[in-house]
């Protein structure tokens, strides 16, 4: 029987490290996602069963089973499949940050490596307790400090741990990243282009492109349209507020450039997803 839990964060101005959402999936058997991008990392932590994971950008196709995980990143096309016999059950956490990949790489993730391989004799209840307290708290604070907990367990307990030097971060680089994010969460709200916020870090576009690519694997374009996203999700659950209203709060033009920019990100409009939401 298909079994999935799931809970959404829906603040995303940690700037270091945040997440977006999480869940708990037992699938049936042969239960398959197709091939298809992310915006952010999305981890995967398999407690019990096996099944295949694909990512063509890496050309990785491996077979994996209880205490193993995969990594999706930003834009790597992937696909992945639960047994026939004995589907899989995990853990995921789809999160993003200026250090995000910082930790990923700790845990012996590269751009060339999307799997995880727990170190022999940790115990898979150092994970478990993590992942659900991350399904069960409701409160900002908690997530973090838990998400942070978690991202330190599973750098403890990866068999293919990486030590890296803080002094590998370009500094200068965080700076730039955080000042944007600041003036994004500050003025989501007004119609802001790319421009304003690269004439607010007194940045080229481009070069401020480029350190979201370096950084957090997105652009600038991207990151302002999830944050606008998120705040959209958080509104839509108050029955009261109109999506026109909706669409004004957060800085879209007008509800049909929301709508489309909505439909694009979650493939259904905002008026589906609240009708599946408050069922």
């Amino acid at each position: 029987m298909h079994k999935k839990r799931t809970n959404i964060f829906n603040n995303i101005s940690y700037i270091d490290l945040y997440p977006i959402q999480f869940g708990y999936e037992t699938c049936s058997p042969s239960h398959a996602k197709p091939l298809a991008k992310q915006n952010n990392y999305l981890l995967h932590y398999i407690i019990d069963g096996s099944g295949e994971f694909r990512n063509i950008d890496t050309n990785e196709r491996v077979y994996l089973t209880q205490g193993q995980g995969f990594l999706i990143s930003p834009d790597q096309v992937t696909s992945y499949q639960a047994d026939l016999y004995e589907p899989w059950t995990y853990y995921w956490v789809e999160f993003n940050g200026v250090k995000a990949w910082n930790y990923l790489r700790k845990m012996g993730f590269s751009r060339n490596k999307s799997t995880y391989q727990t170190q022999e004799g940790y115990a898979l209840d150092n994970f478990i307790n993590l992942f659900e307290q991350l399904l069960d708290t409701n409160r900002e604070e908690e997530t973090i400090g838990t998400l942070f907990l978690l991202m330190d367990r599973l750098i403890q307990g990866s068999s293919d741990f990486v030590p890296i030097q803080n002094d590998d971060l370009n500094h200068n680089q965080n700076f730039y990243i955080k000042e944007s994010i600041k003036f994004i969460t500050r003025n989501y709200q007004n119609n802001i282009s790319i421009k304003d916020i690269a004439d607010h870090c007194k940045l080229s576009r481009t070069y401020l492109t480029k350190l979201f690519k370096a950084e957090l694997e997105t652009t600038p374009s991207a990151y302002l349209s999830q944050y606008r996203m998120n705040k959209a999700l958080e509104l839509l659950k108050d029955p009261n507020q109109s999506i026109g209203s909706i669409s004004d709060q957060i800085g879209y033009s007008n509800q049909f450039v929301f709508s489309n920019a909505f439909k694009k990100e979650f493939g259904m409009s905002p008026s589906q997803w609240r009708n599946l939401e408050s069922h």
